[in-house]
C-alpha cells in the first residue's frame, strides 16, 4: 500500500502506514471521538466541499478545522470565490462553536467575527513550522477552558491547525503521534505538514505526561507569547517551499472539484439556491446537514 503522507509533493521524510490510520480509527472509537452509527457521511462530504466551507469536525463536539476565510470575497478562477467569515456564522452556531482560533497572518478583520457573537483569538506561527511552547500552552488552555466547540484555521487549515489539534488529542486521550496524524488525515486529508510530523513524534511522551498529571496547558503560565511577525513568513526557505506546495495543491484540488460539480447548489429540497457560501460552486446539501 502507498503511504498516507502530507499535502506536499516534496520527497517525504515521514510516511504513515495503513496500520497507523486503522489505529487512529480504533483509538477514535475507543475515546468517543467517532461513532460509526451516528456519523453523517452526507454532512461530512457536504462541508468537505470548498463551496461549503472546506470544514471538518475532526474531534466530535470539540474541534472543527477549516480553510482560512478572507476579508473580502475574492475571485479565485473557474467560477470560484473565497469565503468570508460571515459565510460560516450559521453553521458555527448550529454546531455550538463559540471560539475561533486563527493561526495565520490576518486575512480578515477579527471584529467581524466578534460582532457575530464569537470569541476570536490569534496564535500566529510561521506556515509549515512547529509551534513554540508558549503557543502550545496558550492553545491548550483555551481548549481546556472553553465549554463550546472551537473552529480553528490557518491558511489551508492543514499544517498548523492539525498540529495543535494533534497535541490536544495526545495529551487528553493518549493518542500516539501516528494515531493522531492517521485520524486527522482520514478526517481532513493532508493534515500536518513537513517537520510538524517529526515534531509530534518527539512531543508524544511529553503530552502523555502532562495529561496523566492533569497539568493545565503545558504548565508554563506566565511565559509571554512571541510577538507576531507576519513579515517572517518566507524567511525559512524550506518552510516557504512547503507552504507554496500546499497552496498550489489546494488550488488545483478545489478547481478540479468545482469543475466536476458545477457552480450552483441544490438545497435539500432540490431547488437551486444562490447564497454566499455557494459562490464557489459544488456539492449537494444533505437534508440532515446541521
Amino acid at each position: 500500500f502507498r503511504p498516507y503522507r502530507d499535502a506536499t509533493w516534496a520527497p517525504s521524510p515521514f510516511d504513515l502506514t495503513v496500520r497507523d490510520c486503522w489505529a487512529g480509527i480504533i483509538k477514535a472509537r475507543a475515546t468517543g471521538l467517532y461513532d460509526p452509527v451516528s456519523f453523517d457521511k452526507d454532512e461530512y462530504f457536504y462541508y468537505d466541499h470548498p463551496a461549503n466551507g472546506d470544514m471538518h469536525e475532526v474531534v466530535r463536539g470539540k474541534f472543527f478545522a477549516f480553510k482560512g476565510p478572507t476579508g473580502r470575497r475574492r475571485a479565485l478562477g473557474f467560477g470560484r470565490y473565497s469565503l468570508i467569515p460571515s459565510d460560516y456564522f450559521d453553521v458555527w452556531r448550529s454546531k455550538n462553536i463559540t471560539t475561533v482560533v486563527r493561526l495565520n497572518t490576518k486575512e480578515y478583520d477579527r471584529n467581524v467575527v466578534t460582532q457575530g457573537g464569537f470569541k476570536h483569538i490569534d496564535l500566529f506561527f510561521i506556515d509549515c513550522s512547529t509551534p513554540s511552547d508558549a503557543i502550545v500552552d496558550r492553545f491548550l488552555r483555551i481548549a481546556e477552558s472553553e465549554p463550546g466547540a472551537i473552529a480553528i484555521h490557518c491558511l489551508a487549515g492543514l499544517g498548523r491547525t492539525g498540529t495543535l489539534i494533534a497535541l490536544y488529542m495526545m495529551k487528553h486521550w493518549h493518542f500516539t503521534a501516528r494515531e493522531a496524524m492517521g485520524w486527522l488525515r482520514i478526517c481532513r486529508p493532508g493534515s500536518v505538514i513537513g517537520p510538524q510530523q517529526q515534531y509530534l513524534i518527539d512531543t508524544e511522551k511529553r503530552m502523555w505526561g502532562l495529561g496523566d498529571k492533569k497539568v493545565v496547558g503545558m504548565g508554563i503560565s506566565g511565559e509571554p507569547l512571541p510577538t507576531p511577525d507576519p513579515s517572517s513568513e518566507g524567511n525559512d526557505p524550506s518552510a516557504a517551499r512547503l507552504a507554496e506546495m500546499v497552496t498550489k495543491g489546494m488550488q488545483n484540488r478545489d478547481t478540479g472539484r468545482v469543475a466536476a460539480s458545477g457552480n450552483v447548489l441544490p438545497n435539500s429540497h432540490g431547488n437551486v439556491r444562490h447564497s454566499p457560501a455557494s459562490l464557489m460552486g459544488g456539492g449537494q446539501r444533505p437534508g440532515a446537514a446541521g
